[in-house]
C-alpha cells in the first residue's frame, strides 16, 4: 500500500515539474514575441 502511494506522488511529482516547465516556456516564448513586437 504505502509503496503504490510513493509511485503515485512521484509520478504526480514528475508529472508538474513537466506541466510547469511547459509553462514556463509558453511563457518565454510570449515575452520573446511581446519584445518583437515592440520593436517593430
Amino acid at each position: 500500500m504505502n509503496l503504490t502511494f510513493r509511485k503515485i506522488e512521484e509520478f504526480s511529482k514528475a508529472f508538474f515539474i513537466e506541466k510547469v516547465s511547459i509553462l514556463e516556456a509558453f511563457l518565454f516564448v510570449l515575452n520573446y514575441i511581446h519584445i518583437l513586437l515592440l520593436k517593430d
